[in-house]
């Protein structure tokens, strides 16, 4: 049992080591560089995922307009719904998303988010057709896009001048150093403890 608790508070201490050295880009969800700094917002020293940050922003104001106004968003016609989600879906479609200017990226994001936060009040009040049409319509959407972005991933870097480059590129030299850092710390930590040798 000790041994098991002294495992687990071991993992707990790694754990944090690495979110300490790596917390400023966990959420950026892209390389830092120039080819990719209008999806990235930086807040002091903390890079956020630009549509993420929107995205949940959306929810939560979702989540807050459910509990304020329970009633209004019960009541919510699921064509009126529709009329929204169906715009927002179709233009978010990866091949369509990105030729859009980042404003209306922003708000598209932040309207899925809206239309997500107040999904589980609509199940829960009486209008379960409109949440599970929605649910059905975002599980639709989101398969398509994961889908989709997957292939784009795979190509996301072609044509970037730092693809045939020996060293590491600009888009990833802050998360190396980050990571050297941890493992250089983390490894002070496993032969300090004992762990680093071998039994």
């Amino acid at each position: 049992m000790r041994n098991l608790f002294s495992n687990f508070i071991f993992n707990i201490h790694l754990k944090w080591m690495w979110l300490r050295h790596t917390h400023t880009f966990n959420w950026a969800h892209k390389p830092l560089c120039e080819r990719y700094k209008s999806g990235v917002l930086r807040i002091g020293r903390l890079y956020v995922c630009r549509s993420c940050l929107f995205a949940y922003s959306g929810i939560l104001l979702g989540i807050i307009a459910a509990l304020v106004y329970p009633t209004h968003i019960a009541e919510l016609e699921l064509t009126r719904l529709l009329f929204v989600l169906v715009p927002v879906v179709v233009s978010s479609y990866p091949r369509l998303y990105k030729k859009l200017p980042r404003f209306s990226q922003d708000i598209l994001r932040f309207v899925m988010g809206g239309i997500i936060g107040i999904i589980p009040f609509l199940l829960i009040h009486s209008n379960f057709i409109s949440g599970m049409t929605c649910v059905f319509v975002m599980g639709v959407f989101w398969r398509i896009y994961f889908h989709q972005r997957k292939i784009r991933k795979l190509h996301a870097c072609d044509s970037c001048p730092e693809l045939e480059l020996p060293e590491i590129c600009s888009g990833f030299q802050h998360q190396s150093e980050a990571v050297r850092l941890y493992e250089i710390e983390a490894t002070e930590l496993l032969y300090r403890t004992g762990r680093g040798f071998p039994h």
